[in-house]
């Protein structure tokens, strides 16, 4: 049996290698490149490991207040992928594309309303936002013809974790996550306030209680891997290296010791 501290040890070094051999793995997996919706799923993957790979650097400094967002992060595209898995009708994909297509056109819009800011204001720059803009309003306009009502409805997050069966991991971890990426001032006082019998005094860069660092690298690595599961699974390829890394960090989560 493990201690806590121990256990926390084995984690990262589990971690870090389980990030190694998934990206072994990540030559298995051919893209056909006219199939958008596995185009979409391969870059939400791509994104998937450069997460988790930035979230191991910052562990290994011991680094965590950025750890909730990256954990956030990490948790959307676990939802994007489980449904996009099981989008047999390709209206999620459709819903997915959509909105994010109405987004990019709508940030456009603000930038050229906003065309003398120092932001906006530069040689071509304008010229590049109009053509930009001009070539979203011609895709969502063919899509509008062709997509029913329903594919075309906004995709909030919330509906998201509801498709999957996962509206309880809205209402705890999600919203626990958003408090900690917005900076809610009870997230702060928590992060950088320690109390004694006779003050209370602000900490910068503090240490993260245990608990705490064993919370977010299990539930990421966790993450990581069950993402990649289902997006293997879907392709169809040989799946043994993600599924033993799977069961290896069960088994190792079953070893701890929960000492006080």
């Amino acid at each position: 049996m493990l201690t806590r501290s121990e256990y926390l040890e084995v984690l990262i070094e589990f971690s870090e290698r389980a990030l190694k051999q998934s990206k072994e793995a990540i030559c298995d997996d051919v893209v056909d490149y006219d199939d958008e919706k596995l185009v979409m799923m391969s870059c939400m993957i791509g994104t998937l490991f450069e997460y988790f790979d930035s979230a191991l650097l910052l562990i290994k400094k011991n680094r965590f207040t950025a750890l909730p967002l990256i954990v956030r992060q990490t948790l959307e595209i676990y939802t994007d992928i489980s449904n996009l898995c099981s989008d047999e009708g390709f209206s999620y994909f459709r819903r997915l594309q959509f909105q994010s297509k109405q987004r990019a056109k709508k940030a456009l819009e603000y930038n050229f309303k906003n065309r003398d800011s120092e932001f906006t204001a530069k040689e071509n720059f304008l010229d590049e936002i109009k053509a930009q803009s001009n070539f979203l309003k011609e895709e969502i306009s063919n899509l509008e013809k062709i997509y029913s009502r329903d594919e075309k409805s906004p995709l909030e997050i919330k509906e998201k974790f509801n498709l999957i069966g996962e509206s309880d991991t809205y209402n705890t971890v999600y919203q626990h996550l958003n408090l900690q990426v917005h900076n809610d001032t009870s997230a702060l006082t928590s992060r950088h306030t320690k109390s004694y019998p006779d003050q209370t005094v602000i900490e910068y860069f503090a240490e993260p209680r245990l608990n705490v660092k064993l919370f977010y690298i299990q539930y990421l690595t966790t993450l990581f891997l069950d993402t990649y599961q289902t997006y293997k699974l879907y392709l169809k390829n040989d799946n043994s290296i993600v599924e033993q890394l799977s069961q290896e960090l069960s088994e190792l989560a079953e070893s701890i010791y929960m000492d006080h």
